[in-house]
């Protein structure tokens, strides 16, 4: 009984320990990202890129035009296909005077530098410093955060915001602070981009769950209740936006609309995209991969012969396969194409179904039921059904585009690889044992994520040089 207290109280003071440290991890991201944002800002490097150009188009005029107007700004015509938050923050940084164009794209990669440290942070108190940084590295490396930080661009503001409703979904609280802060975030990340609307659903989702270790009176349905209450307002924002429009969007973006700037009528896009869940699935797989060795648990139950384990994996195979039965070729005009769409272009593809999304999409759908098996059910629930929850919002996009999906997927394998890390330390074999036959997976469990971020570092510039 001596050495299992030992034991305990070791592993509980060295996640204190780390827990404290979590926000150095986070910061050292932080600076790290904001400096290599700011040298590229400095030498205005890749400055034909998509994200140069998104940035000149759009957003920078989106911007221009809000300072502009102040304090009357049109919120029905502006140039950006989201909602106009990120926009009218910057617009009062350039009406307080940062009104060069570097200045605000310096100011702008704040955001990216706030999700990282948020990042870093949550990843470091659940499973240690260095690996915590081995897991927020392929984040950091995205083509997608990052031209996101180094241009005027508004998804990392909004992912920034994604990503706390997730950590505020794992750890439920049974109090009003929790409550009034998830729906505070949710209100903001859809002032910054309506689909995200979507992460209601994580707020109502983690108050019906509750936590078997927190005793409180309330009842479930009272907590549902408390937790759809709270975020009411972002609901109704949304509402709002969309009857000023007249759509989903801006009527600039809206199919038939002529952009001056451009030149260009928008194409018919609506409709959403069947697409989408199956390449979610095939990215998930693909990048899922590089996390796999923190999934020990799940991948044990496997080779243990664990027949309950096995019915998880082939019912996600099942399901991959299912949401791989709508065409998934590349095509422009339907919407898909750019990212790892151009590997479909290059493999076979069977009456208009690409061998490679159907492949990845059982290999995703079985990725997926190995996370499900290696963390606790609770935590396996939240980011599964945010996941779920985000790609049936994608999904209703025309678009099944890969910048779009990608960072999420990143922040979501990187706090499931986490939350595995520190389920297995709690569950420590006092023995001494860590399941000798997957021993050497544990041991080289950074080497993935490490390496995934050195090949995502090399898409973004190669990219970028183009």
């Amino acid at each position: 009984m001596y050495y299992v207290n030992n034991e305990i109280g070791f592993a509980a003071g060295r996640y204190a320990g780390t827990h404290r440290r979590g926000w150095l991890v986070g910061l050292a991201l932080a600076v790290a990202m904001f400096a290599v944002s700011a040298v590229t800002i400095g030498k205005n490097w890749a400055a034909g890129s998509r994200a140069a150009w998104d940035q000149d188009k759009y957003h920078l005029m989106a911007i221009q035009q809000f300072a502009h107007d102040w304090p009357h700004p049109d919120l029905l015509n502006y140039r950006s296909a989201t909602t106009p938050g990120y926009h009218l923050m910057l617009a009062l940084t350039d009406l307080a005077g940062a009104s060069d164009t570097s200045t605000l794209r310096l100011i702008a990669s704040l955001f990216t530098a706030g999700l990282m440290l948020t990042f870093g942070a949550a990843l470091a108190r659940r499973a240690g410093g260095w690996q915590a940084m081995a897991i927020a590295l392929p984040l950091a490396c995205s083509l997608y955060v990052f031209s996101s930080s180094a241009w005027l661009l508004p998804d990392n503001a909004a992912w920034w915001g994604v990503l706390g409703v997730m950590l505020l979904g794992l750890s439920w609280r049974p109090a009003i602070g929790w409550y009034l802060s998830a729906g505070a975030i949710v209100l903001a990340l859809v002032f910054f981009r309506q689909v995200h609307l979507w992460a209601a659903g994580v707020v109502w989702l983690s108050a019906f769950l509750g936590d078997e270790r927190i005793r409180h009176p309330s009842t479930r349905s009272l907590r549902v209740v408390q937790a759809v209450l709270v975020t009411v307002p972002a609901i109704a924002a949304v509402w709002m936006f969309v009857r000023l429009w007249g759509g989903l969007v801006p009527p600039l973006f809206q199919s038939g609309a002529f952009d001056g700037v451009t030149g260009k009528t928008q194409a018919p896009a609506s409709g959403g995209n069947l697409a989408t869940p199956a390449f979610m699935l095939t990215l998930i797989a693909i990048f899922g991969v590089c996390f796999v060795g923190y999934f020990r648990a799940g991948a044990r139950r496997l080779f243990e012969g664990d027949t309950g384990a096995w019915r998880v994996v082939v019912l996600g195979a099942v399901l991959g396969l299912i949401l791989a039965l709508p065409p998934t070729s590349l095509s422009e005009s339907a919407g898909r194409y750019s990212g790892f769409w151009a590997i479909a272009g290059k493999l076979p593809t069977i009456m208009n179904r690409s061998l490679f999304v159907s492949a990845g999409s059982v290999a995703g759908g079985i990725m997926l039921a190995i996370v499900w098996l290696s963390l606790s059910r609770r935590d396996a629930i939240i980011l599964l059904g945010a996941l779920a929850g985000f790609t049936l919002a994608a999904a209703a996009n025309f678009y099944a585009w890969q910048r779009y999906l990608e960072p999420m997927i990143l922040i979501t394998m990187g706090l499931a690889a986490a939350l595995a890390t520190k389920q297995a330390a709690g569950v420590l074999d006092l023995a001494g044992r860590r399941g000798a036959n997957l021993e050497w997976l544990w041991r080289v469990r950074a080497a993935g994520p490490v390496l995934l971020a050195v090949a995502l570092a090399g898409i973004t510039v190669m990219t970028l040089r183009k």
